[in-house]
Order: C-alpha cells, then sequence, then structure tokens
C-alpha cells in the first residue's frame, strides 16, 4: 500500500505516553508493544527517545543495537497497521544526530535531525550531537505533516521555514505537525504554551508527546496533548501511563486556512 498516495479525510492520532527506563531498552520497548495491540490509530506519536532515555553515558551502546531497534519499530508498525513517531540516537558518518523515523506500516522510514540542541537546564546534548540541517515535510494519507523534536519548538521560524518549503513543493500548508518531547517538570508550561502558539501561528493541528518519570534529577509530568488549529486542547493528558486517541478532520483545518489567508499573507512579504 501507498500511505503516501492514499486520500483519507480523517485519520486517528494516538499519543503514547509513559515513563521511559533510561538503562533497559527491552523493557521499553514491550511497553510499545502491549500499548499498540491495544490500539487502532493511523499515527501513535512516542516521546522523544522513546527506547534508550537520554542516559548518554550508555550512548555507545544504544548506538550499536539502533538498528535492531528500527527493525522492531517496523515490525509493529507492520503488524498493527499504525505510523510510528520517535527519536532515537543515530550515528551518521563522524556525527551523531538525535534523529526522528517517521515508520509506515509498509516498511518505509522518513527521518529528521532535530535542529536546536538543548545545553541547559540539565542536558548536554551539543556534547553529543550534531545539529540536523534539513527538514522534513511529507504526505501522508493526503496530509502534508512537518516534523520536530522537542527543543525546537521554542524556535518559531523553524516553522515558518517548513511552511514556505510545503508551500514551494505541495502548493500548500502543512496541516499536522508531530513532535515527540522529553520536556521537564519544571518547565512545563512552556512546552504547554508553546505547542498552542505554534498551532495558532501555523493553522494546523500540533500533536506533541511527552514522557512522565525520573532521569537524573530530572522529573517529567506528561502533559502530551494534541491541539487544533485554534491552539484548543482536543486531547490534554496528565502524569499518567496511556495511549490515549482522537480522530482529526482534514476539512477542518483546510477550511481554517482558507478562511484565514494568515500563512499568504506571511510569506507574501519574503522574510523568510
Amino acid at each position: 500500500m501507498n500511505y503516501l498516495n492514499e486520500q483519507k479525510e480523517k485519520i486517528t492520532i494516538g499519543l503514547m505516553q509513559f515513563e521511559i527506563d533510561p538503562k533497559e531498552p527491552t523493557k521499553n520497548i514491550e511497553k510499545i508493544a502491549d500499548f499498540l495491540s491495544k490500539k487502532n490509530d493511523d499515527i501513535v506519536v512516542l516521546p522523544e527517545m522513546s527506547i534508550t532515555g537520554f542516559n548518554l553515558k550508555y550512548l555507545e551502546n544504544f548506538l550499536k543495537e539502533v538498528d535492531k531497534y528500527l527493525y522492531i519499530l517496523q515490525e509493529l508498525s507492520k503488524s498493527n497497521k499504525t505510523a510510528i513517531c520517535t527519536t532515537l540516537p543515530y550515528r551518521e558518518g563522524d556525527f551523531i544526530y538525535n534523529r526522528l523515523f517517521f515508520i509506515l506500516p509498509n516498511g518505509e522510514m522518513y527521518w529528521y535531525d532535530k535542529h536546536y540542541l538543548i545545553d541547559w537546564g540539565g542536558f548536554n546534548e551539543g556534547k553529543y550531537f550534531t545539529n540536523g540541517n534539513f527538514y522534513l515535510v511529507i504526505k501522508y494519507y493526503g496530509w502534508i505533516i512537518g516534523f520536530a523534536i522537542c527543543y525546537d519548538i521554542r524556535f518559531p521560524e523553524l516553522f515558518y521555514y517548513m511552511n514556505k518549503y510545503s508551500w514551494e513543493n505541495y502548493h500548500d500548508f502543512i496541516k499536522l505537525f508531530l513532535i515527540p518531547v522529553q520536556w521537564p517538570t519544571r518547565r512545563i508550561q512552556h512546552f504547554t504554551l508553546l505547542s498552542k502558539a505554534r498551532a495558532i501561528e501555523n493553522l494546523a493541528y500540533v500533536a506533541a508527546t511527552n514522557c512522565i518519570g525520573k532521569l537524573g534529577d530530572l522529573e517529567f509530568n506528561g502533559k502530551s496533548a494534541i491541539l487544533n488549529p485554534d491552539g484548543e486542547e482536543l486531547i490534554f493528558l496528565e502524569d499518567q501511563e496511556i495511549l490515549k486517541d482522537y480522530t482529526i478532520d482534514l476539512k477542518l483545518v483546510e477550511a481554517i486556512q482558507k478562511e484565514r489567508p494568515i500563512l499568504v499573507d506571511r510569506y507574501k512579504k519574503y522574510y523568510y
């Protein structure tokens, strides 16, 4: 099945929020498989680094196993007939990336490397990872989808450029953003507000999944959400392990983007 050419006016998005074991990838995989077996979603968004966590002292070990993890995710995507979105550490040549994978049920994979690496607030990504330098914008079931990772959400210019890319390549704007994150509790209100801002300013749905639990001194309390183009919460998850879904409507977002030509006006000025 060619999912990139198929059309679906309504798709169901699942947010899989759970506590990531920072030492035992197998336990995380088992949890992911168990959740997926209980739902029938078109797309499931997992947290950032959902299999390995950010336990970077084990990074080299994780990198040796990453192809195995990807194969497992491909098999889970195929057997559950759902696309999976998450990130993994990935080595390419001399560089290591925090790489988002969008895995389709037919085995195809698309990827995006995190542009903005956080080196404050308990994180030290820049010491281990290299910044990405391209965008991922694709059509899936007729929906134009853009992708970002966690800290990226603080930088609206990334989303502006993704929509510019979408207009130049599809002659239309992005309808849905998928964003895996690991966002700590002490700044969780930023995550909530920034997710809403990205939805409102881009007139698009946003589906963003956080984790719960602890990693060292950092605590995570979820607050994963699916937002409509008005920034309203269609799903909002509290501090719990859960896979919850919502069906979103392509006609609704198309109507909003047509009714409010904000994106057209943005690019008329050629600021970006």
